[in-house]
């Protein structure tokens, strides 16, 4: 005989049914937000790649051209 207030091991569906009425749409609502930020940060990984390999190249080329001829700057 379980006594008010405890759960048996398995839980009862009362519990699950206010679990779900509590925390499904915020759930849901979490889950889309996510997903949007997911495939925006997928889309914006290209063009920051791009942007990191630019700014690498230009910083090389500079350095290079101060370290052969140091007066032109």
């Amino acid at each position: 005989m379980e006594e008010r207030g405890q759960r048996s091991a398995h839980g009862s569906s009362e519990a699950l049914d206010d679990y779900s009425r509590q925390f499904g749409p915020l759930d849901d609502a979490r889950y889309e937000s996510a997903r949007w930020w997911r495939k925006l940060n997928r889309f914006m990984s290209v063009p920051g790649i791009l942007i990191v390999t630019a700014v690498v190249c230009l910083a090389t080329f500079v350095v290079d051209a101060i370290a052969n001829n140091p007066r032109s700057f």
